[in-house]
């Protein structure tokens, strides 16, 4: 006899199950995470012209591309969640 196991998992069922707690981050991230660093972020010089570029590449990407991108993740799983075909076709 094969173990039951639910039709649907991943990240539609992470999203949905700690859809607060991954909200209230994404908001706090990009609140309170991006404006305190840029304005801690280092003096931009033409000596460090690479390790600025980084700097810049790694805020973008950790506080405002990834914290946006759950947001709408969060916003897709809960469409989907209420819309029962849409759930059982995954």
């Amino acid at each position: 006899m094969e173990p039951k196991q639910s039709a649907v998992t991943g990240m539609y069922i992470f999203f949905i199950k700690y859809r607060k707690i991954v909200t209230v981050t994404a908001i706090f991230l990009l609140v309170v995470g991006l404006p305190s660093k840029f304005y801690d972020r280092p003096i931009f010089d033409e000596s460090h012209k690479y390790e600025d570029i980084g700097f810049l590449f790694d805020t973008i990407l950790m506080f405002l591309i990834t914290p946006v991108w759950m947001l709408v993740s969060v916003c897709k799983a809960t469409k989907v969640y209420k819309n029962e075909d849409e759930w059982k076709k995954m």
